[in-house]
């Protein structure tokens, strides 16, 4: 069997950007000094290690399939068929302000609620509609479909996804 770490990256990821790690088991042991290789030569993707990455810019949202072989010894061990979920996201540089608008990452649509009693100026970050329990003045995407917020304080923060939710980073303006 082979596996693939991650199947869903955002869209506009770069070539040469790892989607993620291959590995091939036989009987639930891992096969170590395996290699892969891609079956379609006119794939959107390439090998690189035990890594599976993007061939070419992924401009486009929507499933992407590639065939991956598992060669030890030059034989061909295993051959399994990944979908790769390319989701939509907005350009790079593209904002919202003033409380209004909308931008999408690769965890959902980002939006502002409503404007802050303590800090006017700031509104409720809203992520697919549930509030984060931040406010800012400006939401932008940068850096391949990360997303940052500054409020009128001017002080940036990035958003760092975990498995649960994420966590906001101080940091500097994208």
């Amino acid at each position: 069997m082979i596996a693939l770490s991650i199947t869903t990256i955002p869209q506009y990821t770069g070539a040469g950007t790892v989607v993620g790690a291959l590995a091939v088991y036989q009987n639930g042991v891992a096969i170590s000094g395996a290699t892969f290789l891609i079956e379609d030569d006119q794939s959107d993707f390439t090998i690189s290690g035990g890594n599976l990455a993007v061939g070419g810019a992924l401009s486009v949202p929507g499933y992407y399939n590639v065939k991956v072989d598992a060669v030890a010894s030059g034989v061909i061990i295993d051959t399994a068929e990944f979908t790769i979920n390319v989701v939509a996201v907005s350009p790079d540089g593209t904002t919202i302000t003033g409380g209004k608008g909308s931008v999408l990452s690769p965890q959902g649509s980002w939006t502002f609620g409503t404007q802050s009693t303590a800090t006017p100026g700031n509104w409720a970050i809203l992520l697919n509609g549930v509030a984060t329990g931040n406010t800012g003045s400006v939401i932008e995407i940068a850096h391949g479909g990360n997303v940052y917020y500054k409020g009128i304080s001017g002080t940036w923060y990035q958003f760092v996804p975990n498995y649960v939710t994420g966590v906001w980073i101080k940091g500097s303006a994208p």
